[in-house]
């Protein structure tokens, strides 16, 4: 994943906040920064029947070889099996030597099992039409507690989440959020009317192209794939072990 001259204009979070001050002046200071999975053998090996929560560890530099943070997952176990990859979930930022200081808190609200009537959103994998069937993740400043959909005293500084309508029609879509003011709270407090970044992908990409080719996803300031502020790049695998 590479940015372009304004790296921390792509980050959706308040300025002034902790979780500001420490990821945006990290990524301040790197032009390409990497994402990687860790390889999880179990889930490999029963061909993802035994789900595992997901981590990643975030690089900077241009050989992306200098570690910054690492992103934990927190979910159920059950939702994982039955209903990844639209499942609830909590995605925790750390810095990479020190595990216990949740820098920041990504809220992703889904399906659940197996409660899936109840679920905070039981269709995300149709079309994204309303509410219900939209995806979103909210930026929260720390660590949080309660589930996704239900989080207790939210922290709210950001919001990523697919545009209604159709989440971008033929143009995956996402658009990226501030609150109205700094310090308010929930997703009542979001400026829905002024998004600070668009992110814009292919009209193809998913599924077995992936094995062959890199999808790139555009990061602007507003719609059109300008890529003025950056570009993602979800890479092809390149070993046997990256495909699974």
């Amino acid at each position: 994943m590479s940015y372009g001259p304004a790296p921390a204009e792509a980050i959706p979070i308040v300025k002034g906040t902790p979780a500001y001050d420490t990821v945006g002046a990290i990524l301040a200071e790197h032009q390409k920064i990497t994402v990687e999975q860790k390889f999880e053998w179990l889930e490999a090996a029963t061909q993802g029947c035994c789900e595992r929560p997901n981590t990643y560890r975030v690089y900077g530099g241009e050989d992306g070889d200098i570690p910054l943070f690492v992103a934990s997952e927190k979910s159920g176990g059950c939702t994982r099996i039955c209903c990844a990859p639209e499942h609830s979930l909590i995605l925790e930022i750390m810095p990479h030597d020190d595990h216990s200081n949740v820098i920041m808190s990504l809220e992703r609200p889904g399906c659940i099992c197996p409660y899936f009537c109840n679920a905070p959103k039981p269709f995300l994998c149709c079309f994204a039409c309303n509410e219900n069937c939209t995806d979103a993740m909210t930026v929260h400043d720390g660590k949080v507690e309660g589930k996704p959909g239900k989080i207790e005293a939210p922290k709210v500084i950001g919001m990523v989440r697919q545009p209604g309508g159709g989440g971008g029609g033929c143009t995956p879509t996402l658009e990226l959020f501030n609150p109205k003011t700094k310090g308010a709270t929930g997703e009542d407090a979001i400026d829905f009317e002024h998004p600070t970044a668009v992110i814009e992908g292919p009209s193809l990409f998913g599924g077995c192209s992936e094995l062959c080719c890199d999808s790139k996803f555009m990061v602007s300031k507003e719609k059109g794939k300008l890529g003025d502020i950056g570009t993602i790049t979800k890479l092809r695998p390149k070993t046997c072990g990256e495909c699974c």
